[in-house]
């Protein structure tokens, strides 16, 4: 069905899964990998060719490693460090605005947010699921001291004493099935006091019936789903902001250091071909709003 080439340009491919998913989104199936179409699994929810170190990611990332979509508020489109810059400094100002002094990241990839989250002031406490980010971050930590109390955990965020002011979670939501969504809400207020607040950035789906047919990113509810499942853990949703214009600009950037790149990227993992079918896809998913990308604040 799918056979592992790249196409010319990325953004050529994503123009024609453009096209199918506006006039026929259940013939996605004969563009994309077998391996986008399967239902992921409560228990497994990370696809293994997800999984790869920094001399990939360092290739067509920006500097800061950050996976997620920057905010390009009166930054030129071409420079994505900046615009994750800005989204970093959006969100600290979101929670300082709350009253926040001790956060929790709910991943600490690359180490982006946490180094910024101490660079502020904050106690801060890191999760972590990759042995090798954990290393990559301590040692962007050994090389940029600071003089707040940090934590790298690998326990279960249900496993961790005490409680917090602020929860950042960008996009790990959409690391985890969808049936698991409630459940990671209601272990986020149960970490926070009264007041506290959850800043959430993820992707959600317009259109449930086409967000069934490929899950890039596993699976992503609607947005009425998501108001569902935050009124039943007694959270508040505050601040709703729409970044999916911001999300289309990173990818295209993403992208394009990926075709740039791509004869070293196919040296450094085997599974290049499957990320660039996943750019590929989410650029098409945003071009068509079938998936949009949120900013929310939800509040204990």
């Amino acid at each position: 069905m799918y056979h592992a080439t790249l196409s010319t340009s990325l953004l050529s491919k994503s123009k024609q899964l453009l096209s199918i998913l506006h006039k026929n989104p259940e013939q996605i199936n004969h563009f994309v990998p077998d391996v986008f179409l399967q239902q992921p699994s409560i228990l497994k929810t990370t696809p293994c060719w997800q999984k790869q170190d920094y001399d990939f990611f360092g290739l067509w990332l920006d500097p800061s490693l950050s996976f997620h979509s920057g905010l390009f508020d009166q930054i030129p489109e071409d420079q994505l460090y900046s615009a994750q810059k800005k989204n970093y400094e959006n969100l600290l100002q979101c929670i300082s605005n709350f009253l926040a002094t001790k956060v929790l990241v709910s991943q600490c990839s690359w180490g982006a947010l946490l180094t910024q989250c101490m660079a502020k002031g904050y106690d801060t406490t890191s999760l972590y699921t990759d042995p090798m980010q954990k290393d990559y971050c301590e040692q962007l930590l050994h090389y940029q001291p600071q003089h707040v109390n940090y934590l790298l955990t690998p326990k279960p965020l249900q496993e961790i004493s005490g409680s917090y002011d602020a929860i950042i979670d960008l996009e790990g939501l959409n690391n985890l099935h969808v049936d698991l969504w409630e459940e990671r809400l209601k272990d986020y207020y149960n970490k926070l006091p009264k007041g506290g607040i959850a800043f959430l950035q993820i992707l959600i789906a317009t259109d449930l019936q086409t967000s069934t047919l490929f899950t890039p990113k596993n699976q992503t509810p609607t947005l009425k789903q998501l108001q569902k499942w935050t009124k039943r853990v007694a959270m508040e949703i505050q601040i709703t902001r729409n970044i999916s214009h911001d999300y289309l600009k990173t990818v295209t950037i993403w992208i394009k250091q990926f075709l740039t790149h791509y004869d070293h990227l196919t040296q450094t993992s085997a599974d290049s071909d499957l990320w660039a079918s996943y750019l590929a896809l989410l650029h098409a998913q945003l071009s068509s709003h079938k998936i949009q990308a949120l900013q929310l604040v939800l509040q204990k």
